[in-house]
């Protein structure tokens, strides 16, 4: 009766409510976090030291429930002597791994590692020690710890493959006896092997007899994923990629396996292999993930250089035609530009880069790559001047953060110099052969800069005049519909057709349109 009080309540009262609590945080967490799909993809998205503290309430609390049902319902209470080690309440180690992974949440990377060596010790015979030392490998990676991480990586992973073919084995028995036996797969099928968690009814046994849990079978995915992230951090690509194609061959939940996709062909692009990076985007569309990694996944795929050109063409202009991507115009133009670049056809893909840059607006990422572009492709055929003008607008875009920041910074300082340099030259040469004219040439060749001037001006007062059109029609329409009436404001419509196109995607116009059954 006592032991089963404190089970019961160190189950609930803990360990449940303390994980509910924290898992719904970190949820919350994960889905207002913004992707950068232009940077590799982590792993896993865990909380920054910035991030973190929008946690603090829920890990507080998670770890003070915890901690209470730990002081209060552990058997025995006191450990020591032959109950060192000895453990009557089932839920006690849960406890502490809660604890564990609050702190862990908290970016308090130090107290998480010491609560995970401590369940790994402590609890050394039980199932719950493989995933102490497994988050205790993550730990260790965050504080890039890469040496410790390494140990109880190779440790896990030695156990994980073991468990595998240890698997596989009784998987063989089992159907030969089934075969033996005549008995059909369909009879059974209920009857699966263990679940990551489902540990409590072998424990006791365990603690009786003294062996060792076995290594779960299902945590060998996970091992492979964290073996992969252990790689990414020290940027060793090909091993990464090994250890992502084993992870997806153990086929993990399907959200899971479309990121691991998604990751795995930004890694075939950084290696350069542009099939496999295609096959690995193609993976991830047919996945069918959220629109903006499909969106992704598409550019990405024409930017990696495999695949056939002529679909890709073809399915980036049908992109652009679809009002579900108005907002991203210009990463569309960038990508037609590459491929048509990809092909040597240089005045269609220069074409299509001038439009991206056109279309291109908040994106600074966008923007910086695409000036760049422009200006190595015009530094190429040495046309200094352009190359020079598209560096200053680079320049005057590029984070500090961008790899190249310096290199671009100082290159568009040397051109400007030698534009500088090139218009004196061009100067004193124009001015030598003009003085070498007769009057009357000298005149006319005045006249002729007047009147071009006269003409510049002119072109630029009617496009100074035309936008002022613009604006005051815009700003009459707003006025006379108070801002308010979208049904009259055809920009807000448009916008507005957009979003619900890129949300819900064609819908017939009927009862109940929201059902996708």
């Amino acid at each position: 009766m006592n032991r089963s009080f404190h089970n019961t309540t160190a189950r609930y009262n803990g360990y449940f409510n303390a994980g509910e609590l924290m898992k719904e945080a970190v949820i919350n967490y994960q889905e207002g976090y913004k992707e950068d799909f232009n940077e590799l993809l982590p792993i896993f998205i865990y909380a920054d030291e910035k991030g973190s503290k929008s946690l603090y309430p829920a890990m507080d609390t998670a770890i003070k429930k915890c901690a209470t049902v730990i002081n209060k319902h552990s058997m025995p209470e006191k450990k020591e002597g032959k109950f060192a080690k000895t453990e009557w309440c089932q839920w006690i180690d849960d406890n502490w791994f809660i604890i564990g992974q609050a702190n862990f949440h908290k970016n308090d990377f130090e107290v998480a590692l010491e609560m995970f060596e401590f369940i790994g010790d402590q609890y050394e015979l039980e199932e719950i020690s493989y995933d102490s030392r497994l988050w205790a490998t993550k730990t260790l990676i965050e504080m890039q710890d890469f040496d410790a991480a390494s140990k109880y990586l190779k440790q896990l992973d030695v156990e994980a493959e073991n468990a595998i073919l240890e698997a596989e084995n009784d998987k063989k028995k089992e159907n030969k006896n089934r075969d033996r036996l005549g008995i059909s797969k369909k009879s059974n099928r209920g009857a699966k092997g263990r679940s990551k968690y489902k540990k409590k009814g072998k424990k006791k046994q365990a603690e009786e007899v003294k062996v060792k849990a076995p290594f779960p079978e299902e945590m060998a995915k996970e091992v492979q994923i964290v073996f992969a992230d252990f790689h990414i951090r020290q940027e060793d690509w090909p091993k990464a990629i090994e250890r992502i194609n084993k992870a997806i061959l153990l086929k993990p939940k399907k959200a899971i396996r479309t990121r691991l996709y998604f990751i795995l062909a930004q890694l075939y692009q950084k290696t350069g292999d542009a099939n496999q990076a295609n096959d690995a985007y193609t993976q991830v569309i047919k996945m069918n993930p959220t629109y903006e990694m499909t969106f992704y996944s598409k550019i990405n795929r024409a930017l990696s250089g495999g695949g056939n050109k002529l679909e890709l063409k073809k399915e980036l202009l049908a992109m652009a035609r679809d009002d579900k991507n108005v907002d991203y115009l210009d990463q569309i133009y960038y990508a037609l530009g590459d491929l048509e670049l990809q092909e040597n056809n240089r005045d269609e893909g220069i074409s299509y880069l001038k439009k991206s840059a056109e279309k291109s607006d908040d994106n600074i990422h966008q923007k910086t790559k695409t000036y760049l572009r422009l200006a190595d492709l015009f530094f190429e055929d040495k046309n200094y001047e352009v190359a020079q003008a598209y560096y200053d607008s680079t320049a005057r875009v590029v984070l500090k953060k961008h790899p190249q920041h310096d290199i671009i910074k100082a290159k568009n300082k040397s051109l400007t110099t030698l534009v500088e340099n090139m218009r004196q030259i061009a100067l004193q040469d124009s001015l030598q052969r003009i003085g070498k004219l007769s009057k009357e040439e000298q005149e006319q060749v005045v006249l002729e800069i007047i009147e071009r001037l006269k003409a510049e001006e002119e072109r630029v007062r009617e496009e100074r005049l035309q936008k002022q059109i613009q604006d005051a029609m815009l700003l009459a329409n707003n006025a006379g519909k108070g801002g308010k009436f979208w049904v009259y404001n055809p920009q807000l419509k448009s916008s507005g057709f957009a979003e619900f196109k890129k949300k819900w995607g064609d819908r017939e116009k009927e009862d109940n349109w929201r059902r996708s059954n």
